[in-house]
C-alpha cells in the first residue's frame, strides 16, 4: 500500500514556485533612449543595415523596431521626444 500524503493546492504552487528555472522568468522591461531609438531608425532609413540584422545586433523584436520605425517615418526626430504629462 502506498502512504502517499494529499497535498493542498497551494502547497503544490508553492513547490512549482521553487521549482520554475530562472531562464523561464520574464526579463526586466528595458528602456531605450531617444537617441538609440533615433539611430536605429535612421539605419534602417538608410538601408545600412537590414532590420533582422539590427534586431540580432541589439536584441530587439522586429515588431518594436517596426513600430519604431514607423514613428520615425511619420514624426522624425520628434517622434521620440519627451511626453508632456497631462495635468
Amino acid at each position: 500500500m502506498n502512504s502517499l500524503h494529499p497535498i493542498t493546492p497551494q502547497a503544490a504552487l508553492s513547490l512549482l514556485a521553487l521549482q520554475t528555472p530562472s531562464f523561464l522568468e520574464r526579463p526586466a522591461r528595458r528602456i531605450f533612449s531617444p537617441a538609440f531609438k533615433r539611430a536605429v531608425c535612421r539605419q534602417v532609413a538608410r538601408g545600412a543595415k537590414r532590420p533582422s540584422e539590427i534586431c540580432r545586433e541589439h536584441l530587439l523584436k522586429e515588431a518594436v523596431l517596426r513600430r519604431w520605425s514607423i514613428a520615425y517615418q511619420l514624426h522624425g526626430d520628434g517622434a521620440f521626444a519627451p511626453r508632456k504629462e497631462k495635468r
